[in-house]
């Protein structure tokens, strides 16, 4: 999944034409992790029992699912770092829901089937202000933690729920 495109409030990440520096922007972001998007959480009530060892629970219910991508921005000098970056403060500055869109590996997709999940921004994105590469290229690390109330993917082709052995 890491090696194909996703997007997030109209920013596309992992785009590998990018990659190559030959055309405008000049600047590339990459995912290098995502943490969180293959399972959900858990919730359920439970009651100790009265005079005894142990608990009662009750039905356990999928809770949301917490998400968190990191990543590199790699860019042409200096100027096209911090456009880079730019771009990512400005698709990742609103706590508002928008879809995140992605596609599963090649194994499970069914054709060219796009997923998305919707989600906000719920840990601020960081930006590591530190350089690396060399020959003109640098890079800088980022991380931001995202929240989808429910945690089932949806096709973006037609909204319904992609049913896996996680839905």
């Amino acid at each position: 999944m890491l090696e194909r495109p996703m997007e997030f409030n109209s920013l596309t990440l992992n785009d590998q034409s990018k990659a190559r520096f030959t055309a405008t922007p000049y600047y590339w972001i990459r995912v290098t992790s995502i943490d969180g998007l293959f399972g959900e959480e858990i919730r359920y009530e439970s009651h100790p029992i009265a005079g005894g060892t142990g608990e009662r629970s009750g039905t356990p219910f999928k809770s949301g699912k917490q998400i968190v991508l990191s990543g590199e921005v790699w860019a042409l000098g200096l100027a096209k770092l911090r456009e880079g970056q730019w771009a990512l403060q400005q698709a990742f500055w609103t706590p508002l829901q928008k879809k995140f869109y992605y596609q599963p590996w090649p194994l499970y997709a069914v054709g060219s089937d796009r997923l998305y999940l919707t989600c906000r921004v719920n840990q601020p994105l960081v930006i590591t202000d530190e350089f690396r590469g060399g020959n003109g290229r640098f890079s800088q690390r980022w991380t931001v933690g995202l929240r989808a109330d429910d945690p089932r993917p949806r096709l973006a082709s037609n909204d319904a729920l992609y049913f896996t052995w996680q839905s």
